[in-house]
């Protein structure tokens, strides 16, 4: 089954995991999978998640690894070692090749530095395409009292 065939259509808590210039794009994957698929999303970067959230894992969660092959491949893959077995589904994608059909190899060898400008496409499709297939019109919005109460657009 495909990354996004999968993803979004059966989970309800999910973390985006990434390193350098790609904790920036976890980041964005907690911020558009909340906005979007309307579940609360978590993006961590990779120390930040091994000094604590892994604590609060449960055996639900997926974990969506984003991966430049940089300077902690090693350490992330660890990591991603450890959370097999004991979450629902570890994922990855990555600028590299891949050898399990549930991960996103974009083949785009590139400095890690770099591999944040394109690795956030996928994130955005994961997190359109699971809120139509939660058949959410992301036209409206899902709380619309929130800016008039909160006069939060200045």
């Amino acid at each position: 089954m495909s990354i996004c065939s999968y993803f979004y259509v059966r989970i309800l808590d999910i973390g985006a995991v990434g390193y350098g210039g790609t904790y920036g794009v976890a980041r964005e994957g907690e911020t558009k999978i909340t906005e979007t698929v309307r579940i609360t999303a978590l993006g961590k970067e990779v120390e930040e998640y091994m000094h604590g959230p892994y604590i609060g894992l449960h055996a639900s969660d997926h974990v969506i690894f984003i991966e430049p092959n940089g300077k902690l491949q090693e350490r992330v893959a660890k990591l991603q070692k450890f959370l097999t077995g004991k979450v629902a589904k570890v994922v990855r994608i990555t600028n590299g090749q891949v050898d399990r059909q549930d991960d996103l190899g974009l083949a785009l060898p590139t400095d890690e530095l770099l591999a944040p400008l394109f690795m956030t496409i996928p994130i955005h499709l994961l997190a359109y395409t699971a809120s139509a297939r939660k058949q959410i019109n992301l036209k409206v919005a899902a709380f619309p009292d929130f800016d008039p109460i909160t006069n939060s657009k200045i």
